[in-house]
C-alpha cells in the first residue's frame, strides 16, 4: 500500500491490504475445554458444547492464541480511534519526531502536486509500513491541515472523516466470566495476524506488514512475553508457520526478502531458525536461518513442525524450465526430515483427486498427527487419514467467502468447521459445526445475533 490515494483514504488505508488472508476464527484451548471465537464484535469464549461464556473482549477484530496452561490468552485485537491525539501515545518521542518530519515533507508534496491523486505516492521510497503511512497521514490531517482543504477540495471530506485502527498485542488471564487484561506487549497501526505462543509460554510469534518488504509481503516477528521490542525473523513469509515442540525454533516458508513478486514464478524455501534458549527465553542473538528445501513460494502455504522434528509443508511439484501455462494449479503435502535431508517425501498419493486450489493450502494437522484436514476450493473440506490412506469428504458445498474460516481441531477426534446454510428468504449464511466420528452437530444454535453478525448470519 505504498501508493496512497487521498481521495480513497478511508477505504484503502484502514483495511488490510492483504485481503485474501483467511481467518482462523475458532481457537480451541489445548485441553479442548474452551474455544476462543473471533466475531465481528470482538472475542467471545465458548464451552465445548458451544455455549457462550460470559468472558468477552469488545473490539473490531481479534486473533487469539492459547498459552500451554490453558488459563491465558495472547490476543491481537483492533479498536478504532478518531485521530492523532489517540494515536500519539503508542509512539516514542523520537518516533513522533520522525512522523512529524515525514508529514511535513508529505504536505509540501501534496500542495505541489497537480497530477492524478490515484497515482500519488505518500512514500516515494517505499520504506514505510502501511501503519507508518497511516500515522503520517493522521498527523498531517490533525496537526498540519493549513492549505489542505483548498488543495483537495471535495476529497478533503473523506480525509477528514476517516478513523484509525490501533492493533494491540496483549496477554489476558482467562476464566469463564471474564478476561482480565495483563501485560500489553505491542501497539501499532499495522495489522497483526496469526499469533502463536511458544510451547514453553515464554515468547509469542505473529505476522505483520513492515517497511522492510514491498507489495503484500507479510513479515514474521517474535516478542518476549516479558515485553521489549518485537524482533523481525523474515520480512516475507507464508501465512502458516510453527514452533518446534521444544519451543526453541520456528519454521516458516519464505520468499524474496524484498517481497517483490514481479514474476509468475516466485521461488522460496522452507526454513528454520533457532530463537530461544533451553528454558524458552529468547536468545540475545538469533542463530542463522537454515534453508532446508527450495519451493515455489505462495503466501497461502503452510508448514508444521512435527513432534519428531520433521517438517510437513504444503507446496507444489514443478519442473524447470516452465512457462506460465506450465505452472501447477494444485498443491499437495510433503515431509522433510532435516536430519536426513537427501530427499523430500510426498505425503498425499498422486491419485488424491479432491480439488486443492492454491488459495486454500492451510492444512490442519490433528494433535496426534495421524490425520489432516485439507481445505478445498470455496470452503470445501476433506479429512485424510495417513495410516489408511482414506479420504473423507466433510463439506462439499460452496461456502460464502464471508463465512469461510480455517477449520480447528478440538482434540484428536473432533474438529470445528463452517457449513453453508440458507435463510428462508434464500440468503447465504453459515453454521459453526462440530464433527466427530462422522456425525455433526451445530455449535451456534443459541448464539445471539451479535455473535453471528457479519460472519455466520445470512445476508
Amino acid at each position: 500500500m505504498n501508493r496512497i490515494a487521498l481521495l480513497r483514504l478511508s477505504c484503502l488505508l484502514f483495511v488490510s491490504s492483504v485481503g485474501c488472508i483467511p481467518e482462523k476464527r475458532v481457537i480451541w484451548s489445548h485441553d479442548g475445554k474452551t474455544a476462543a471465537i473471533s466475531t465481528h464484535k470482538g472475542l467471545r469464549l465458548a464451552a465445548a458444547d458451544g455455549q457462550l461464556l460470559g468472558a468477552r473482549l469488545d473490539c473490531t477484530a481479534a486473533r487469539a492464541a492459547w498459552f500451554p496452561d490453558n488459563r491465558r490468552l495472547a490476543i491481537a485485537y483492533a479498536r478504532e480511534v478518531k485521530g492523532w491525539e489517540q494515536i500519539a501515545p503508542i509512539y516514542s518521542p523520537q518516533k513522533i519526531q520522525d512522523i512529524a518530519k515525514a508529514a511535513q515533507a508529505a504536505k509540501e508534496r501534496v500542495l505541489a502536486y497537480d497530477g492524478d491523486w490515484s497515482r500519488f505516492k505518500l512514500d516515494p521510497d517505499g520504506g514505510h509500513s502501511p501503519g507508518m503511512n497511516a500515522a503520517i497521514l493522521f498527523y498531517l490531517r490533525d496537526r498540519l491541515p493549513d492549505g489542505l482543504p483548498e488543495k483537495l477540495g471535495d476529497k478533503w471530506a473523506d480525509f477528514r472523516e476517516a478513523n484509525a485502527t490501533i492493533w494491540s498485542l496483549q496477554l489476558f488471564d482467562v476464566d469463564a466470566d471474564q478476561l482480565t487484561p495483563g501485560k500489553l506487549l505491542r501497539q501499532s497501526l499495522d495489522e497483526m495476524w496469526m499469533p502463536a505462543v511458544s510451547p514453553r509460554g515464554e515468547a509469542i510469534a505473529y505476522l505483520a506488514k513492515g517497511g522492510e518488504a514491498q507489495g503484500d509481503a507479510v513479515g514474521l516477528y517474535v516478542i518476549s512475553v516479558r515485553g521489549g521490542e518485537p524482533r523481525l525473523i523474515h520480512p516475507n513469509v507464508a501465512m502458516g508457520y510453527d514452533w518446534s515442540a521444544d519451543g526453541r525454533s520456528l519454521v516458516y516458508l519464505c520468499g524474496p526478502t524484498d517481497g517483490r513478486t514481479d514474476s509468475a514464478v516466485t521461488l522460496g524455501s522452507v526454513s528454520t531458525i533457532e530463537v530461544a534458549a533451553e528454558n524458552g527465553s529468547l536468545l540475545e542473538t538469533f542463530n542463522k536461518q537454515e534453508d532446508h528445501v527450495g519451493v515455489l513460494f505462495s503466501q497461502l502455504f503452510n508448514v508444521r513442525y512435527l513432534r519428531d522434528g520433521r517438517l510437513m509443508f504444503s507446496s507444489v511439484e514443478f519442473t524447470l524450465p516452465a512457462t506460465n501455462r506450465d505452472m501447477p494449479q494444485r498443491w499437495t503435502l510433503f515431509v522433510l526430515d532435516p536430519r536426513t535431508p537427501a530427499s523430500v517425501l510426498r505425503v498425499l498419493p498422486r491419485d488424491f483427486s479432491e480439488p486443492m486450489e492454491m488459495t486454500s493450502a492451510l492444512f490442519q494437522l490433528s494433535p496426534d498427527e495421524t490425520r489432516v484436514l485439507i481445505p478445498g476450493s470455496k470452503g470445501r473440506l476433506y479429512l485424510y487419514d495417513f495410516a489408511t490412506g482414506q479420504t473423507h469428504a466433510i463439506q462439499t458445498e460452496d461456502v460464502n467467502e464471508r463465512t469461510q474460516t480455517v477449520p480447528a481441531w478440538r482434540n484428536n477426534d473432533e474438529f470445528t468447521f463452517v457449513r453453508p446454510v440458507k435463510s428462508a428468504d434464500g440468503k447465504d449464511g453459515g453454521q459453526l459445526t462440530q464433527w466427530k466420528a462422522g456425525a455433526t452437530r451445530p455449535l451456534d444454535n443459541d448464539w445471539p445475533e451479535e455473535a453471528r453478525e457479519g460472519w455466520l448470519a445470512p445476508q
